[in-house]
């Protein structure tokens, strides 16, 4: 996997190269931040659904 790369427009951004629309952070962002995760908050009955199927999730 990428983890540091050359600040700037790629070769392979193709069509975004030119177009403007994206941000000065990206242009000049030379690697990913590390993973962290989200912390989601649920109400029933959401929540009841997402335990549920949290175990077809997981075999994804």
């Amino acid at each position: 996997m990428i983890s540091v790369f050359d600040s700037g427009f790629l070769f392979g951004d193709g069509v975004w190269e030119g177009c403007g629309f994206t941000m000065a952070s990206c242009r000049s962002s030379t690697g990913f931040q590390p993973y962290s995760p989200a912390a989601v908050s649920l109400k029933n009955p959401l929540m009841e659904l997402a335990k549920e199927y949290e175990p077809n999730y997981q075999a994804l």
